[in-house]
């Protein structure tokens, strides 16, 4: 989300109150057949077998930051809730929050993007109270990510970058906020900071879906919901509003490959003591609207609680809480 710092507390006006809350505290219920069998073939397509290690799929780039390229996806509808290829059963609840303590620091950080392979994080850090957008890299997922470097030394937000590590979203406080694109050349190259023009001016949270001819989506700030635009070639069209995603004051959109599940952050039910919670929300097909928001209520254990990346095949999802400043997190279904 906007690190303007004062949204950390507020995101009100940011959605349409669309859609009733679902029951409080609740679990993640089991996804219909349909959609997991379309997001089990998006996790095959990311190159997700049966092990339990981040190696790249058959045809896969093999340089940490290079897309997986699992050669094909599964095949058919899932049922009780877990996806074909899947290391987990995606109707379980998800299991205690290890926090990411090798990038944690006394400072802030936020906004945890990786890429599909869970090699390369990138992620909103602070330093001397100016925002900054790091990225840290791991030789495997069972591995300590190793020290972190600066991609956006001033005033960056909440960031989304591409499997080859080439093209970044941002969210750029130096432009009165809004969200900027920039890429290089070569992973020795820097990034521009002068960014991509026209920006997304009064946009945040930028999340891909599909690469340079997929989706992005963003949270809308001033005239609330989120919105998706197009891509070609990393090119973005205009912005639509998602309909029926999020019950109100909502942000962090991260979805799954398939779209099929939106995680966000929210208000949570009054008399819980907390700011924001984690909430997960679930459609049929992309051109469906999202079913009610569940609270997803084991993560929830923080004043606030914001998800920022869920794994292809469902079974993790990272996350940032605490009060401000907030550190990383990551949970795992078993």
């Amino acid at each position: 989300m906007l690190h303007w710092l004062g949204r950390v507390t507020s995101a009100a006006g940011l959605l349409l109150a669309i859609g009733a809350c679902g029951s409080a505290e609740s679990k993640v219920g089991t996804e219909s057949g349909g959609s997991a069998g379309a997001r089990a073939g998006a996790a095959g397509a990311a190159g997700i077998g049966g092990t339990d290690t981040a190696a790249s799929g058959a045809g896969g780039a093999d340089t940490a930051g290079g897309a997986s390229g699992g050669s094909s996806g599964a095949n058919g509808g899932g049922s009780g809730g877990t996806l074909v290829g899947a290391h987990c059963s995606t109707a379980k609840p998800f299991g205690t929050p290890q926090a990411i303590s090798e990038l944690n620091t006394a400072e802030h950080e936020a906004g945890a993007r990786l890429t599909s392979d869970e090699l390369s994080i990138t992620y909103l850090c602070v330093a001397a109270n100016v925002n900054q957008v790091c990225l840290a890299q791991r030789s495997n997922r069972k591995a300590a990510f190793g020290k972190p470097t600066v991609l956006i030394a001033r005033m960056g937000g909440v960031p989304w970058i591409s499997d080859d590590l080439l093209t970044l979203f941002y969210e750029d406080t130096l432009k009165n906020s809004g969200v900027s694109r920039t890429q290089r050349a070569t992973l020795q190259e820097p990034f521009a900071e002068t960014g991509f023009s026209p920006y997304f001016k009064d946009y945040g949270d930028p999340f891909v879906v599909g690469g340079q001819n997929g989706r992005l989506y963003l949270s809308a700030v001033r005239s609330g919901g989120f919105a998706v635009m197009k891509l070609k070639d990393w090119e973005p069209g205009d912005p639509q509003l998602v309909p029926s995603a999020g019950h109100g004051a909502d942000a962090r959109p991260a979805l799954t490959p398939d779209e099929l599940t939106l995680y966000f952050g929210s208000s949570p039910r009054a008399g819980t003591g907390r700011k924001e919670d984690i909430w997960v929300q679930e459609r049929p097909s992309v051109n469906d609207p999202f079913n009610a928001a569940v609270n997803v209520g084991e993560l929830n254990t923080q004043p606030q609680n914001f998800p920022s990346w869920v794994s292809p095949d469902g079974c993790r999802l990272y996350f940032d809480a605490g009060t401000f400043p907030r550190d990383l997190y990551v949970a795992e279904r078993n």
